[in-house]
């Protein structure tokens, strides 16, 4: 990977990752299996973006292309190392030196459809508040709302939803997602904490009957 920042407040970057492409194969995983009948391993573009802070509002982040997940997240709704395409926006403002505000957004596109379809885009909204509590322990609390439009079959077959007769997902995704995180040092090595809840606001009954749309979690690493 190469990235590069200049005075002006741009930053680019582009990365190659060895991947496995196919609707059977794992989403973000840049693990290659030894062998394959002499097939040749390939190489994807993992990340390739633009991104700008001004300098006249250096509390102002935007970027575009194919990057990192921006949002404050768990396992519970992403891959830790799934990237993302389409645009990302960040205002964040320092009330003081122990508490912070952000406002992040996004617009991802996850498929193009064709002639005469709706392309699939992810909407994604989150405020996220981080404090210092003590001198030791600091605190993160993002509540954030991702509306999925027009999820078609081809989203379907590469997540993990129960799909309908026609192939396509069988419930609409207007999710909101609740993180709180928890960062201090144990024994001189960083350790986060965290509680995350689910809820899928959508209304389809048949999710809602089979109480299937919620979900939460605790972890832990350190």
């Amino acid at each position: 990977g190469i990235q590069k920042k200049w005075d002006s407040g741009l930053e680019t970057g582009i990365r190659l990752a060895s991947a496995t492409s196919g609707s059977g194969s794992p989403l973000t995983s840049t693990n290659s299996t030894l062998g394959g009948s002499f097939d040749n391993d390939a190489i994807s573009i993992d990340r390739a973006y633009l991104a700008y802070t001004p300098e006249v509002a250096e509390w102002l982040w935007v970027t575009g292309g194919r990057f990192a997940n921006p949002m404050v997240k768990t396992g519970i709704l992403f891959d830790s190392d799934l990237n993302l395409d389409g645009l990302a926006e960040k205002a964040s403002y320092a009330f003081t030196e122990d508490f912070e505000l952000s406002l992040l957004a996004g617009q991802f596109i996850l498929n193009q459809g064709g002639s005469g379809t709706n392309d699939t885009v992810l909407w994604a909204f989150q405020v996220d508040a981080n404090a210092a509590l003590t001198d030791l322990v600091s605190g993160e609390l993002a509540i954030g709302y991702y509306n999925l439009q027009s999820p078609g079959a081809s989203i379907a077959a590469r997540t993990n939803t129960d799909t309908n007769s026609d192939g396509n997902p069988d419930f609409q995704f207007r999710i909101v997602d609740i993180v709180n995180k928890y960062k201090m040092e144990v024994a001189e090595m960083p350790l986060t904490v965290w509680i995350n809840y689910a809820l899928n606001t959508a209304n389809d009954l048949p999710a809602q009957k089979m109480n299937e749309d919620k979900a939460w979690g605790v972890g832990a690493m350190l």
